[in-house]
């Protein structure tokens, strides 16, 4: 008996549902990181992947959230 692959493959990542990033963004938009129980003073990276993964129990890697910050207009690209 030969079972299927277990889990995520390589170059797969979890993706939020649009419902997920409508409520990250009025979270984050309209409120503080210290108004929440957050250990984070600013919105970074790494405090909206903490409030993802607190959340929805979703493990993103930071690279993944700042995607999703620079697609949701949150985040501002630096001159090249």
């Amino acid at each position: 008996m030969q079972l299927g692959r277990r889990g995520r493959r390589f170059g797969e990542q979890a993706m939020l549902k649009g419902w997920q990033c409508d409520a990250i963004v009025k979270l984050i938009t309209d409120r503080t990181a210290e108004q929440l129980p957050m250990p984070f003073v600013l919105w970074t990276a790494a405090a909206v992947r903490d409030l993802i993964s607190q959340r929805y129990g979703m493990t993103l890697a930071v690279r993944a959230v700042r995607k999703y910050l620079q697609k949701w207009g949150l985040i501002r690209m630096a001159p090249v």
